[in-house]
């Protein structure tokens, strides 16, 4: 498996080195679950007990760009608690998919899930007045374009 230039000097993050190994292979995992945020090693941890999934960890304010990601074709969950800005998710989730993962689910569990998502605000524009008022389960796929860019 050829890596794109540079990408064999950086680290792996934490827990991924089965990952890697798994990917050297072709042993793919059924998920590749990335947990960031407050109790993300415990998190981790309980996903370590399911043979079928690999966990990763992101420590807060680390860029998800410093790391090796073996994830490619992969099928990537990332379990977002409170701490990590949504810029640092975001960031995470392009460097998930240019290295190659196959679509990257993020679930906030920061969320009430029984509270509303959109709210109809008659101040705004009438082709703007559905506000998002909070995060939900969103899942990012590649475009054809950028599949092979990594």
């Amino acid at each position: 498996m050829k890596q794109p230039c540079g990408l064999s000097r950086k680290k792996l993050p934490a827990y991924a080195r089965e990952l890697f190994e798994r990917q050297k292979f072709q042993n793919l995992p059924l998920c590749v679950v990335t947990c960031i945020g407050v109790d993300a090693w415990n998190r981790a941890k309980k996903w370590r007990k399911s043979p079928n999934d690999i966990e990763a960890v992101v420590i807060d304010n680390e860029p998800p760009n410093q790391f090796r990601w073996p994830v490619a074709n992969c099928l990537c969950i990332v379990e977002w608690d409170v701490g990590p800005s949504e810029k640092q998710v975001i960031e995470l989730i392009e460097v998930l998919l240019k290295h190659g993962a196959s679509a990257v689910t993020v679930n906030p569990l920061f969320v009430n899930f029984d509270s509303q998502i959109y709210q109809y605000d008659r101040e705004r524009p009438i082709a703007d007045r559905w506000v998002q008022t909070r995060e939900t389960i969103r899942t990012y796929v590649q475009s054809k374009e950028t599949a092979n860019v990594a």
